[in-house]
């Protein structure tokens, strides 16, 4: 990878880590949370986690799946190797429960390594706050 790429790459970690900073300083100012379901979907397709970044409550369970066609096999394994699917085949599920609040970064060990390539982030938190967020 370029340099120029490198840079590209870092600023744009940067900003979601900024959003999400801000997300969570801002939580306890949200007068009411919103009610989210208990099991949040993540597609895999693409060599992509879809959606990247998740906003979910303590207690609530994420689920993975490939979805794609004529897919390699996926992982899902946290920046901390604190949890690891193993290799997924086309519509086979992976689920964790998240109990307590944080960014939880994770990546397929196959396409991607933490915080690049195939990859993405639980953010867990008591309170949601969505604010409009405009990243160029």
């Amino acid at each position: 990878m370029n340099k120029t790429k490198h840079w590209i790459n870092l600023l744009r970690s940067a900003r979601w880590l900024a959003a999400v900073a801000l997300l969570l300083a801002l939580a306890p100012l949200a007068s009411a949370g919103l009610a989210l379901a208990a099991n949040v979907p993540v597609s895999m397709a693409n060599y992509q986690f879809h959606p990247q970044v998740i906003f979910v409550r303590p207690g609530d369970t994420v689920t993975w799946t490939t979805t794609g066609q004529n897919e390699e096999p996926h992982t899902v394994t946290a920046d901390d190797l604190s949890y690891d699917s193993g290799d997924l085949a086309i519509g086979q599920p992976y689920s964790h429960q998240f109990n307590t609040a944080g960014v939880f970064p994770y990546f397929c060990k196959n396409h991607g390594s933490p915080g690049s390539g195939m990859s993405g982030t639980v953010v867990v938190a008591n309170h949601l706050v969505y604010l409009p967020l405009v990243i160029r």
